[in-house]
């Protein structure tokens, strides 16, 4: 049986969606305009990478949190107290 998320869930969900997609946007536009010189000390291809780096742990967080959701909802409704 599949549960109905509410809509906070839903919404934190494609909140955080959209800051992963806007962390790899930001990530490639700025390795892109200063990606040279490629050093360290290229302040704004730092920032760029670290955009890059993040975005994969925000999609992982907005899956985590599905899935936990998910689980929650169905113990609570399989719960022999409801």
């Amino acid at each position: 049986m599949k549960v109905k998320p509410n809509r906070t869930h839903e919404r934190m969900c494609r909140m955080l969606r959209l800051f992963a997609w806007t962390s790899v946007a930001i990530g490639m536009l700025l390795c892109l305009f200063f990606g040279n010189p490629f050093r360290d000390t290229n302040t704004w291809l730092m920032i760029g990478i670290g955009f890059l780096v993040a975005s994969p742990v925000l999609f992982l967080v907005e899956a985590v949190f599905r899935i936990t959701e998910d689980y929650g909802s169905k113990n609570d409704k399989n719960s022999p107290n409801s």
